[in-house]
């Protein structure tokens, strides 16, 4: 039995039978347990008990909202390949997702420099970036990139996020 202290529901007599099923979701760190469970019993004042879930779904969540942008990209991938030119598909806060139009061989932990320039013209030169995911399709790699180290660069990145963020709240308000 799992026991749960304040559930985000009202307790009512739908509950009472402890055969109907129910969807549970669980915010942990940044992850989402979400499982089915059945009420077992009410314990105590704001306190349940549930049955232990048979499978559970781990979602990760993002800490910071992918901005969808088309941004050429210079990426200085090292001595082998030199620099390339590639396309920022999105950006965020932490990181970025690049596709290079051709196949290259990058593994998790590469060491990537990235040259651009965002859309409110801010000018972005050998950002340090750390690899995280390389995905090799039919004639072009899609590689994701943690930023590395703060610098003056990340906080302009920064500061476009956060502007992009407010726009699209403005957007939905209005």
């Amino acid at each position: 039995m799992i026991i749960i202290e304040e559930p985000r529901f009202a307790l009512s007599e739908r509950f009472a039978d402890p055969s109907s099923e129910f969807m549970c979701a669980y915010l942990h760190g940044n992850h989402i347990l979400k499982f089915r469970s059945k009420f077992i019993k009410h314990l105590i004042m704001n306190v349940i008990g549930i049955d232990y879930p048979l499978e559970v779904e781990r979602i990760q969540i993002r800490s910071s909202t992918r901005i969808a942008v088309n941004i050429e990209t210079e990426v200085l991938l090292g001595t082998k390949y030199g620099t390339i030119s590639g396309r920022m598909a999105d950006i965020s806060k932490g990181g970025c997702r690049l596709e290079l139009p051709k196949l290259i061989q990058a593994q998790k932990g590469s060491k990537f420099y990235l040259s651009f320039t965002l859309p409110d013209n801010q000018s972005i030169d050998n950002l340090a970036c750390e690899v995280m995911l390389v995905r090799q399709l039919s004639d072009k790699t899609i590689v994701g990139v943690r930023f590395s180290k703060s610098s003056q660069a990340i906080m302009k990145v920064e500061k476009f996020c956060k502007l992009c963020v407010t726009a699209q709240v403005l957007t939905c308000i209005n």
